[in-house]
């Protein structure tokens, strides 16, 4: 087993376990992904479940509703906890709602694709979406505990499992060379999913991603890299309705084509990132002709008049720059030829 002990106040308990070893008592509550029910029957003997169609448009006002009915038919107060077991999407959902009901009610996680276990479940974000901006109503609540048994990870279709890999890259990226050369050198064993090697780098991932953000929890500064690729990705994310880990790894690549032109990037990196994207295929959604910029200008990261990037230098050097809105809109449209 593994373990880490988050330094928060919250003291947020993240552990690679097998799920068939917990404890469960008559106070857990389940939200559960349907998908993840049905391939799952373990969680069919508790009483207090609330199955959840999972995907992007439950991070909604609607299913925030529903999620505060099902509370208060079953009386959910702060002695309960409650146990969100699926992906990305269901965990920001679910977040946002624990921390709101009765200003705070005990939360765990039990994330179920390898991106939710190695980025989206680590660190307290929650968020829904409104309108066509993406993660627009949020706050930051850490759960009690995160499970993390990659056992699910057996039932997970590959386009997720692949969607999941474009942010272990990133946070490789931007905080691990030796990572970095690992996802490079070790392409056999995830194509196959190896759950040995699975295991190692989920636990680098959760690893660089708590030491950022036990120094920026609320995102004033140094988290703010973890966007590396997310100014254009929830946007081409939305656009496109693709996995988020696919809409990221343009994102990463059009950061990188930004930094090249500004010339920050030193020579080669673009293309030993761009390889190892390509070798998992997380770029073939990709279209240059593609209308992401006229909502990259609403994303939630942008100040009223300028946006803000996060670029890169070389691996392990992220820079944040800013842009005002006429410098940035002039950058583009003489990159993309919008």
């Amino acid at each position: 087993m593994f373990e880490i002990v988050a330094k928060n106040a919250s003291n947020c308990k993240i552990e690679l376990s097998n799920i068939l070893n917990e404890k469960f008592d008559e106070n857990s509550v389940f939200i559960i992904d349907k998908n993840v029910f049905f391939h799952h029957q373990f969680f069919s003997k508790f009483s207090k479940i609330l199955l959840v169609e999972s995907n992007e448009n439950i991070k909604s006002l609607n299913y925030l509703k529903k999620i505060y009915s099902f509370f208060f038919k079953n009386n959910i107060t702060k002695d309960y906890t409650i146990y969100c077991v699926g992906g990305g999407t269901l965990c920001d959902l679910v977040g946002f709602a624990t921390h709101s009901y009765l200003r705070g009610v005990n939360l765990s996680l039990i994330p179920t694709t390898l991106l939710s276990m190695a980025d989206a479940a680590i660190g307290g974000k929650n968020a829904l979406n409104f309108g066509k901006m993406k993660n627009a109503i949020g706050s930051f609540y850490l759960p009690k505990k995160v499970i993390i048994d990659i056992s699910f990870l057996r039932t997970l279709p590959e386009e997720y499992y692949f969607s999941g890999l474009a942010e272990i890259i990133k946070i490789a990226i931007l905080k691990s060379n030796e990572l970095f050369q690992l996802l490079k050198l070790n392409k056999k064993e995830l194509i196959h999913r190896d759950f040995r090697f699975l295991e190692f780098i989920i636990k680098q991932a959760i690893k660089l991603k708590i030491d950022i953000v036990n120094k920026d929890l609320t995102d004033k500064n140094e988290r703010l890299i973890l966007n590396f690729g997310h100014t254009f990705g929830h946007s081409i994310e939305l656009v496109k309705n693709i996995p988020h880990g696919y809409a990221v790894a343009e994102g990463i690549l059009y950061s990188l084509l930004i930094s090249e032109k500004l010339e920050i990037l030193e020579k080669n990196v673009k293309e030993s990132v761009l390889s190892l994207l390509n070798y998992y295929n997380l770029l073939q959604y990709w279209d240059v002709k593609s209308p992401v910029f006229k909502l990259l200008l609403r994303d939630k990261k942008n100040n009223f008049d300028s946006i803000r990037m996060i670029l890169l230098k070389d691996i392990e050097q992220p820079i944040i720059k800013t842009f005002k809105r006429d410098e940035f809109t002039k950058l583009i449209k003489n990159l993309f030829k919008y």
